[in-house]
Parts: C-alpha cells; structure tokens; sequence
C-alpha cells in the first residue's frame, strides 16, 4: 500500500513550504511553481511530481492533485480541498526551481 510520507512545494522567490512547517492549506498561494508529494510504496520511496500547471490541491489527507481547470469547477469537484495557483515564470527560472527540486532528497 502507498503512504503519503509528506510533500514539498518550491516558489518562484526559490523559497519552500513542506508537511513539516504545517498543512499545505496554510501554504503560501503566491508564486506556487513545483511540487513533490513524498512515497513510501512498499519497501520503495518515490516521488510524485506535480508542475507546470494552474491549480494545485489538497485536503490535507491523502488526496493531492493538480490540472488546468478553472478554480469553480475544482471547488465543485474537490469540495474539501484548498487551492493554490501556480504561477507562469520564465523557462530559466522554471528550470531552476526544478533543478533545486530534483536536487532535494527529502522533505
């Protein structure tokens, strides 16, 4: 069975909010460029990527995800998630927040 270990969010000023500094609802909604949701599948630890996109959500107990949607209609969907927008930035600064993300080992 796959556990949720934690996850990580990586902004556009290169700063970071993780499961460690407290629920991703309390997370900063501003300049949301890259995350990573932490797995333990089994003996195996992965990650899921989560980038590139307009929204990105949670509920704080499992359910992580991110698309393209509009904001109403994941409110409909998702109805005890909060949301976070990500942010477009230059290809340079997009690549180097993954880069710094690729880099970190863990939460």
């Amino acid at each position: 069975m796959v556990e949720i270990r934690g996850w990580k969010i990586w902004y556009e000023d290169l700063t970071t909010y993780s499961s460690k500094n407290g629920l991703f609802a309390d997370a900063p909604d501003d300049g949301f460029i890259y995350m990573y949701v932490y797995l333990q599948d089994g003996d195996k630890r992965r990650r899921q990527t989560h980038s590139g996109v307009d929204t990105y959500f949670s509920d704080d107990n499992g359910l992580f995800g991110s698309n393209n949607d509009s904001l109403e209609d994941n409110q409909k969907r998702y109805p005890n998630c909060s949301f976070k927008r990500g942010k477009w930035v230059h290809v340079a600064r997009y690549e180097a927040i993954r880069l710094m993300a690729g880099e970190d080992g863990e939460i």
